[in-house]
C-alpha cells in the first residue's frame, strides 16, 4: 500500500484513499513524505523544499503520529454525515406541501385545475357541479384540519414525523357525489 503526505497541500493518500489533513506541524523542510508498502521490502523517501536531497527511509517510524492522524481522517471522511433534524418550520412546510399536492392531484382526477378551482364550483347554479363543489369544499376543509392536527402531534412530541405516504394514507377519504 502507498502512502503519501504533503504537508503544504494539507493532503495525505493512503492506498486509493485521498484527504484534505492538517499536516502543519511536520518539520517545515519536507515537502513530501512518499512511502510503498510492498510484503517485506517497504521504501520510501522524504522529498524536502529547501534544497535537501531526497532521503530514502526503510521505517515510516519518524511520520507515524501523521500517518496515523491520515487514517483517522479517511475513516472519518468515510463515516455518513450526521443527520440534522428538521426545524419545526421546515416539517410544517413539507406537511403542507404533501396535503397541497393530494388535494390539487384527486381535484384533477376529475377535470378540475386542483382544488382551489373543485372548491369554488361549490357556488356554482349548475347542482351537478355545485354538489362536486361542496363535496370538495368539505373534503378539503377535513383534510387541512386533520393535517395540523397531526403537525400539532408532531410538535408537542406526541407522535413522530408521519413520511408523506403516511400522512395521505391518514387523511380522510374524497367522496364524490
Amino acid at each position: 500500500m502507498k502512502i503519501t503526505l504533503v504537508p503544504a497541500d494539507a493532503f495525505a493518500q493512503v492506498g486509493a484513499d485521498k484527504t484534505a489533513i492538517d499536516l502543519s506541524d511536520m518539520p517545515p523542510n519536507i515537502h513530501a513524505v512518499q512511502w510503498d508498502e510492498r510484503g517485506e521490502t517497504n521504501t520510501g523517501h522524504v522529498e524536502y523544499n529547501d534544497g535537501t536531497a531526497n532521503q530514502a527511509i526503510d521505517t515510516l517510524a519518524d511520520f507515524q503520529p501523521w500517518v496515523n492522524r491520515a487514517y483517522a481522517q479517511i475513516a472519518q471522511d468515510k463515516l455518513p454525515p450526521p443527520v440534522v433534524p428538521k426545524t419545526p418550520e421546515q416539517i410544517k412546510a413539507e406537511m403542507v406541501a404533501s396535503v397541497q399536492r393530494h388535494l390539487d392531484a384527486t381535484a384533477k382526477t376529475h377535470g378540475y385545475d386542483g382544488i382551489l378551482s373543485l372548491a369554488s364550483y361549490a357556488a356554482s347554479t349548475h347542482p351537478p357541479f355545485a354538489a362536486e363543489g361542496q363535496a370538495g369544499l368539505d373534503w378539503r376543509d377535513a383534510v387541512w384540519g386533520y393535517c395540523y392536527s397531526v403537525l400539532a402531534g408532531v410538535q408537542a412530541g406526541t407522535r413522530t414525523i408521519p413520511t408523506e405516504a403516511e400522512l395521505i394514507a391518514e387523511l380522510p377519504v374524497m367522496v364524490w357525489p
